[in-house]
C-alpha cells in the first residue's frame, strides 16, 4: 500500500462565514488604502509562510501578466484554519504612469512564486467584482476632430454676396486627461495645407475639456470686416485646433481644413 507522508496544504481564499474579503479605494487620491483577504487551508497539514500579489486586470482572468501593485504577507495556516491578510502599504496608482485610463479589476494571486507545495495549485486567484475606476493623471490631453461616422464634424456656409461665412468644427478631447483651455484658430489659405502663417480671421475659445468628450465650435463673421489684411484672391476655408499651442498634448498636431473654396469671390470686398 502505498503511502505519501502527511500529506499537502492547500490554499485558497476563503469566502464563506466569517471570512473578511474588501478593498478600501479612495477615488479622489486614486489610492488602495487597505485590501483585506482571508485564506484558508483546506489541506492535511499546515502551510509554510508566503505571499499574495495584487494585479490590476481588464478581465477577469488574473495573470501575473496583469499589472502588478503589490503584496501581502501570508503567515503559516493551520490544517482546517483561516486568516485574514492586510496589504502591506498603500498602493497609489498614480505612481503607475503605463497603466491606461479605465476602470479596472483588482485581483490576487495567492502564493505566486510557489513557496508552498499545495495539493491543487488552480485554486490560488481570485478578483474583486467591483471595478476601480482610474484617471491617469500622468497622462496628456490630445485635442482632434471629433468623427462620429453619423454626422458631420465640420460644416461651413458662404454667402457670396454678403460675404459672410458660417463654420462649426467640433473637437474632440481624445487624450488621457482634461484639457486646459484652448482656442479654434479660423484661417484663410491659399492651398489646402493650413498653418499659423495663412490669414487669420479669428479665433473660437473652448475652456477645459474633459477625456473622451467633445464641444462643438461655431463662429459667423461678415469678410469685409477683415478685409484691411486679407488680400483679395480666392481660398480655402482651414482651421487650426489650440493654433496657440497652449496644451500640452499627446499624440500628433492636430492641423486640418475642411478643403472647400470660397466660390470664387473677392473677400477682400
Amino acid at each position: 500500500m502505498p503511502y505519501s507522508g502527511d500529506g499537502q496544504p492547500n490554499l485558497f481564499v476563503y469566502e464563506r462565514t466569517g471570512s473578511l474579503n474588501q478593498v478600501t479605494y479612495d477615488t479622489l487620491t486614486q489610492a488602495i488604502n487597505d485590501i483585506y483577504l482571508s485564506i484558508g487551508n483546506d489541506g492535511k497539514v499546515a502551510s509554510n509562510p508566503t505571499s499574495i500579489s495584487y494585479y490590476l486586470s481588464s478581465n477577469t482572468t488574473i495573470t501575473s501578466s496583469d499589472a502588478y501593485l503589490g503584496w501581502a504577507f501570508v503567515p503559516k495556516i493551520k490544517r482546517g484554519a483561516y486568516l485574514v491578510t492586510v496589504l502591506e502599504s498603500p498602493i497609489e496608482l498614480g505612481q503607475f504612469t503605463t497603466i491606461p485610463a479605465g476602470e479596472w479589476y483588482l485581483g490576487a494571486i495567492v502564493d505566486p512564486s510557489l513557496n508552498v507545495n499545495e495539493s491543487d495549485e488552480t485554486d490560488n486567484k481570485f478578483y474583486f467584482n467591483n471595478r476601480l475606476k482610474y484617471n491617469n493623471y500622468s497622462g496628456l490631453p490630445d485635442l482632434t476632430l471629433y468623427s462620429s461616422g453619423q454626422e458631420a464634424s465640420s460644416t461651413f456656409s458662404y454667402n457670396t454676396t454678403s460675404q459672410e461665412l458660417e463654420i462649426m468644427v467640433k473637437v474632440l478631447n481624445d487624450g488621457d486627461v482634461a484639457s486646459g483651455s484652448y482656442n479654434v484658430g479660423w484661417y484663410l489659405s491659399e492651398n489646402t495645407y493650413i498653418t499659423p502663417y495663412d490669414n487669420l480671421i479669428d479665433d473660437s475659445y473652448g475652456h477645459w475639456l474633459n477625456s473622451k468628450y467633445y464641444r462643438t465650435h461655431t463662429d459667423t463673421f461678415d469678410l469685409d470686416l477683415y478685409k484691411a489684411h486679407i488680400p483679395s484672391d480666392t481660398f480655402y476655408l482651414g482651421f487650426i485646433i489650440d493654433y496657440a499651442d497652449q496644451v500640452a498634448e499627446g499624440g500628433w498636431p492636430t492641423v486640418t481644413d475642411n478643403r472647400a473654396g470660397l466660390a470664387g469671390e473677392d473677400p477682400s470686398r
